[in-house]
């Protein structure tokens, strides 16, 4: 029986996972995301973090604004990346957020020119200094 919960409590939580993440694609709301100007933000860099598979990189402007690129290792085809750009903007819950084009968004919970830590649909992301392989690389040159 206590097997039985668990299993529907990590069903659950996965559908509401799932549905958080099609909710923020479907009703993107990046047009509406007002970019949070800020020239000594801590966080305006570049920055990698591994995720299942590959890797999210993003390059964050004082003004607020950036690129995104995911770039998965193990995929079909392989090397296959997701280019665009991002915000960073707070909600009304005074929650600082990065926002990308498709509508994905990371709330981020604590920042220093050291790291970036995230989360996003159930997942945590650390974000370090600089930007790692070759996918992602190109798309943030100047």
């Amino acid at each position: 029986m206590i097997k039985l919960s668990i299993v529907l409590i990590a069903i659950s939580f996965m559908a509401c996972t799932i549905y958080t993440a099609q909710n923020d694609l479907i009703h993107n709301q990046y047009l509406q995301a007002q970019p949070i100007k800020d020239p000594n933000a801590l966080y305006a860099g570049s920055w990698t973090s591994p995720m299942v598979g590959g890797y999210v990189c993003i390059k964050i402007y004082p003004d607020g604004t950036g690129k995104y690129c995911q770039s998965t290792v193990y995929s079909s085809p392989p090397g296959h990346t997701q280019k665009s750009h991002l915000k960073i903007y707070r909600d009304p819950n005074d929650h600082l957020y990065l926002i990308n084009e498709y509508g994905a968004r990371y709330k981020l919970l604590d920042y220093s020119t050291s790291h970036i830590d995230a989360t996003a649909y159930g997942a945590k992301y650390k974000f370090l200094p600089g930007i790692q392989g070759s996918h992602c690389s190109d798309f943030f040159k100047e």
